[in-house]
């Protein structure tokens, strides 16, 4: 996967609804693999961070059956295949927002393109004889032979 779909600290606590303090033990404890960024925060893979999440998750499940307090839910918000349609929603978002910008900035260059044709043909137009003096050629002189014998 690219840079681009990587997930900040951040974002990934958000997206597992849960605190950054726990995405940052979990990545210091080995649970969760990212990659630590020259500037010191970390990049995370979404499917580890799914991967991880639902290992959490699991582990949560057993501790509900043990004390009989819910730990954690699986809802819709920290569900991987929700998490991946909704990022792949936001990129198709950004993608039609490129395209949108881009087919604008072509249809603007076409645009002047046309209106530099336009006047590059007015002053051919202006420079080019009328057109009944081109049809109009010129006499051939007669060669010497018709000049003398008619």
């Amino acid at each position: 996967m690219t840079e681009t779909h990587k997930l900040t600290l951040r974002q990934a606590a958000e997206t597992v609804s849960c605190s950054t303090a726990t995405v940052s033990k979990a990545l210091k404890t080995g649970a969760l693999s990212g990659d630590k960024l020259e500037d010191g925060s970390f990049s995370i893979d979404p499917a580890e961070l799914m991967r991880w999440n639902e290992t959490r998750s699991q582990r949560g499940k057993r501790s509900q059956t043990k004390t009989g307090v819910n730990t954690t839910e699986n809802t819709p918000e920290n569900n991987p295949l929700h998490v991946a349609l909704e990022a792949l929603r936001d990129e198709l978002a950004r993608s039609r927002a490129d395209t949108a910008e881009e087919r604008q900035r072509l249809l603007d260059q076409i645009a002047d393109y046309r209106e530099r044709l336009d006047r590059a043909e007015a002053r051919a137009d202006r420079l080019l004889p009328a057109p009944e003096q081109a049809t109009t050629s010129p006499e051939k002189p007669r060669g010497l032979l018709r000049r003398l014998f008619g």
